[in-house]
């Protein structure tokens, strides 16, 4: 335990420099591909097992009836959560990653990613029109901030961590590293540099790592 205790404090100290932030974006990058693993499972499970289509992309198996109450059911659900849950944790999705990562140089709230994780789950296994680009682009993100606010790191650290995170769930959704990277780089982080590149990368190929295994 001490040993584990050690080796994390030597990665908060050694954050500042490419080997530190290439640790914790790894590190990130591996938590990141298991929420979405997760997300991925906790969407494929009900609709596999308990409404036996085979494949949770071959929604149409279902009866019209089923289909229509399976979509009546998760708008409640929406719209009780949504009533429910306090105002500043309602921001999801895309436009709220980009937002933080403006605004706020990458902090991400937990309470947020949570919500965006529930809220996707119910909506796309009771049929409505959204998917996981979305979502897995928050989850990254927000996963990837909290171990970077956790470990204390810059302002302009914890942006290339969070933009690690997205790369990672978007491989770890779809297995695709490199448009991880690209889409990472390009849309979240708005530029590309050496110092970005190899935390990004590294994060992206841990996340189809995770998924695959």
């Amino acid at each position: 335990m001490n040993s584990l205790r050690t080796i994390w404090q030597n990665l908060i100290a050694l954050s500042d420099n490419q080997i530190g932030l290439a640790a914790l974006a790894l590190l990130a990058g591996l938590l990141s591909g298991l929420v979405i693993t997760l997300f991925r499972f906790a969407i494929d499970l009900p609709l596999v097992s308990m409404f036996d289509v085979g494949s949770s992309e071959n929604y149409e198996a279902l009866s019209a009836t089923t289909r229509a109450v399976l979509l009546a059911m998760g708008g409640g659900l929406l719209i009780l959560l949504f009533y429910l849950v306090p105002g500043q944790y309602r921001g999801t999705g895309v436009a709220h990653v980009l937002q933080r990562m403006e605004r706020h140089q990458g902090y991400l709230p937990g309470g947020n990613t949570l919500m965006q994780w529930i809220q996707a789950v119910i909506a796309i296994v009771s049929g409505h029109s959204v998917g996981r680009e979305g979502p897995a682009v928050h989850l990254g993100a927000g996963t990837a901030s909290l171990v970077g606010q956790y470990s204390g790191v810059a302002h302009h650290r914890l942006r290339i961590l969070a933009a690690a995170g997205v790369a990672s769930a978007i491989s770890a959704s779809f297995d695709t590293p490199m448009a991880g990277v690209i889409f990472a780089m390009e849309v979240v982080l708005l530029e590309y540099s050496i110092r970005s590149f190899i935390p990004i990368i590294l994060a992206s190929v841990a996340g189809s790592i995770v998924t695959r295994a």
